[in-house]
């Protein structure tokens, strides 16, 4: 290989790293996906598998997302140069979206711009921190599985008194944060986390609204576990040590996720209980003592959303956008012959839903149109 080609692929190489840190600059972002657009293109035509491809890719990507271990070995392949490159595209902020379809356009779309503002820790009613990174020192965080997580303990002389800790999360970027006992806390938006300054002394107990994940650290005391209890309106759940996440945004509805270990959960206002096994989900409703369990392999899901990302696997349109709408605060309408297609795929949540429905409409098969404030999803003529 020529001196200019060594050159020229260390540089992409430095880009794509860059890219998948969060560290590349807008000019450098637009290159690598502009990179991506660009393979997308030349798909057709070309002697590459991308079929398999597209597989193998996908399987590493998942297999990244549920191990802490974040060496990526790919088996041999002759266009292994080629899947490395897309895989550095991937892993920061989309995986291809399948779908089979023609070719089109949609009219331009208006920019949905997300609201920036910081995570905030309440101590009572008299004192709040503010928890932005560019706020806090430096020595306040800790890199946790290639994530930035803020350390509660660093302000612990500055918050020494009784009042209650409330820690809320209003922006559209996942907040996570460690406990004084080591439990790790994910806050999605517009979620938030409440606990007395007791927790970890005489008891480990918290009250969470929105979309919650916790990685719950085991503990002793007087030579016994010590629990750890999660409260919502609707729910106790009780755990010793595991990962689960709590999500009550929807109206009417609660649900928990458990991805490993054992919880039990009590509805509040039946006193109707369940134990979970990894890989169930659990639905209450404050009109039903009956608390439905079904199973849900969400494993994927939860940790992406932890790590920024959307993730679907073959979840149809009419959901997908669902979701979308919920998070942007944007009405979308989708035609009817386009609901129930499936789409798989992972993908930033970016700032502007107009980013992520651009990626979403290269696979040729849905287009979105824009009016009054509303966006309307149609097949691809």
């Amino acid at each position: 290989m020529s001196r200019n080609s060594n050159r020229i692929k260390n540089k992409l190489s430095t880009i794509f790293k860059r890219y998948v840190k969060g560290e590349a600059s807008a000019e450098e972002e637009r290159f690598v996906e502009r990179f991506y657009q660009q393979i997308g293109k030349e798909k057709e035509g070309a002697d590459v598998d991308f079929d398999l491809l597209e597989q193998e890719i996908k399987q590493t990507i998942d297999n990244q997302i549920s191990s802490k271990n974040k060496v990526i070995k790919l088996g041999h392949n002759p266009y292994i140069p080629l899947a490395a490159c897309l895989l550095l595209v991937c892993t920061a902020a989309f995986i291809i979206f399948r779908m089979s379809g023609s070719d089109g356009t949609s009219e331009s779309l208006q920019t949905v711009q997300v609201m920036k503002e910081n995570p905030i820790l309440s101590i009572g009613a008299e004192k709040s921190y503010d928890l932005d990174e560019d706020i806090q020192d430096s020595s306040a965080y800790r890199f946790i599985d290639d994530q930035k997580v803020f350390l509660l303990s660093a302000l612990a002389e500055e918050i020494a008194d009784d009042a209650p800790r409330k820690i809320t999360n209003p922006t559209k970027k996942v907040f996570t944060f460690l406990l004084d006992d080591g439990s790790q806390v994910w806050l999605n938006a517009h979620s938030s986390i409440e606990f007395k300054s007791s927790f970890n002394k005489t008891e480990r107990m918290v009250h969470v609204s929105g979309e919650v994940s916790l990685d719950v650290a085991k503990r002793e005391q007087d030579g016994k576990p010590m629990p750890f209890f999660v409260k919502t309106p609707l729910q106790t759940v009780e755990v010793l040590g595991t990962q689960f996440s709590v999500n009550t945004q929807e109206a009417g509805e609660e649900s928990v996720v458990l991805l490993e270990g054992k919880i039990r959960l009590k509805h509040n206002k039946y006193n109707t209980s369940v134990v979970l096994t990894p890989n169930q989900k659990a639905f209450l409703s404050p009109s039903n003592n009956r608390i439905l369990v079904a199973s849900a392999d969400e494993n994927n899901k939860v940790r992406a959303w932890r790590k920024g990302l959307f993730y679907f696997e073959g979840e149809q349109v009419a959901d997908v956008m669902k979701e979308l709408a919920q998070w942007y605060e944007q009405p979308i309408q989708v035609d009817q012959t386009v609901q129930e297609l499936p789409i798989t795929g992972m993908i930033s949540r970016y700032e502007q839903l107009m980013d992520v429905l651009e990626i979403m409409e290269m696979t040729n098969n849905i287009s979105f149109v824009e009016k009054k404030g509303v966006i309307y999803v149609t097949a691809n003529d």
